[in-house]
């Protein structure tokens, strides 16, 4: 990124391009699936409920999600992340920062050779939270169990950042990940961290610290419907910025704010991002010196292009006078070409622009 004036957030339209491959309730009190907690001790059992009873606020309104989740309806004040020891007097910023002024138009125009809508999440079809209170996922002892003990759930298996660079940072992701929710859902995720993923910060809600002030949204919810390979495309639109006045980091999704980061639970970001990221990732573990089947984005090289691998368009960062521009000097970097690739571009209607993902181990990719 151009040094001056420095990035403090990003904007960014990206395509859900994943293939299934990879009522009311009125308690927290649920059946535990026999199948699942065989052979875990009531000990272990206890522990996780008690961690449950922690982080699962009482809710005023439940609402069943079709893809099985139950969503919660919190009252703001009462949200987890103002158990967080260094927000025990904070004051919830209820209403979002100016947005930045786009010196782009075109970004809302659509290709000529195919549809794109906007992607929702499943619980928006059934139900609604009501005002004053906030939209959250509940976790279930399944969710803690299939971590593997209380100690790794919701932490980030650690990938590599650059050697003697202090890191601090939240992303915003769309991920399926069978290993955390039981399925293969793609959904919306966040994260955070102040020590480079050492100890401090989570995905989602799995600790406090993300600061929630949108009804509407739920973070760890499926996404509903996405795109189908060559067919119907579906774009969701993600942005990051940092409020000037109060410090603290916000996101919205498809336009509506979600919530932020206080700017209290940071240290390299007390002023503004140093680096922005965009991309896919995946967890290689190179079992048995063999890379992961796991796909990227919708499984297909970047040189299928438009409606049949993945993509962001538009991508800009927001500078210090709020305004969005196209980042001054990005850089790819593809661990191994053959296993996911990716190729940029730029245009007047889809400005900055990149597509990307791949099959992951293959006959080019042993």
């Amino acid at each position: 990124m151009s040094p001056s004036p420095p990035p403090t957030a990003l904007l960014v339209l990206l395509l859900l391009v994943f293939v299934a491959v990879v009522c009311k309730e009125t308690t927290h009190a649920s059946a535990l699936n026999a199948a699942t907690t065989m052979g875990v001790s009531p000990q272990k059992l206890e522990r996780i409920q008690r961690y449950l009873e922690k982080i699962n606020k009482p809710a005023v309104k439940s609402i069943k999600s079709p893809d099985g989740d139950i969503i919660d309806c919190v009252l703001m004040n009462k949200q987890l992340a103002l158990d967080h020891p260094l927000l025990k007097n904070h004051k919830i910023q209820k209403v979002a920062p100016k947005r930045p002024a786009s010196r782009s138009e075109a970004g809302n125009q659509q290709p000529r050779n195919g549809t794109t809508r906007r992607a929702w999440q499943a619980w928006n079809h059934v139900g609604n939270c009501p005002e004053g209170t906030v939209s959250v996922r509940r976790t279930t002892v399944e969710d803690v169990l299939r971590a593997g003990s209380l100690s790794r759930f919701g932490k980030k298996k650690v990938h590599k950042q650059p050697v003697g660079a202090p890191y601090t940072g939240h992303e915003v992701l769309t991920i399926v990940y069978p290993a955390m929710y039981g399925d293969s859902t793609t959904r919306l995720f966040i994260y955070w961290t102040r020590d480079a993923y050492k100890t401090t910060g989570c995905y989602n809600y799995m600790c406090p610290g993300f600061v929630q002030t949108s009804n509407e949204v739920v973070l760890g919810g499926t996404i509903a419907p996405v795109s189908t390979y060559d067919a119907d495309q579906r774009e969701i639109t993600i942005l990051v910025r940092k409020d000037p006045n109060s410090g603290n980091w916000w996101l919205s999704y498809q336009n509506i704010d979600v919530g932020y980061w206080p700017n209290e639970i940071f240290t390299h970001l007390a002023s503004y991002a140093t680096s922005v990221e965009w991309g896919g990732e995946i967890v290689n573990n190179d079992v048995n010196g063999q890379h992961t089947t796991t796909q990227m984005g919708s499984g297909h090289f970047a040189e299928e292009g438009y409606r049949k691998a993945s993509y962001f368009r538009n991508v800009e960062v927001v500078n210090s006078a709020n305004a969005l521009i196209p980042p001054q000097s990005a850089g790819t970097n593809a661990g191994n070409p053959n296993c996911y690739d990716i190729q940029t571009f730029s245009n007047a209607n889809w400005g900055f622009y990149f597509f990307y993902g791949g099959l992951g181990r293959n006959p080019e990719c042993p």
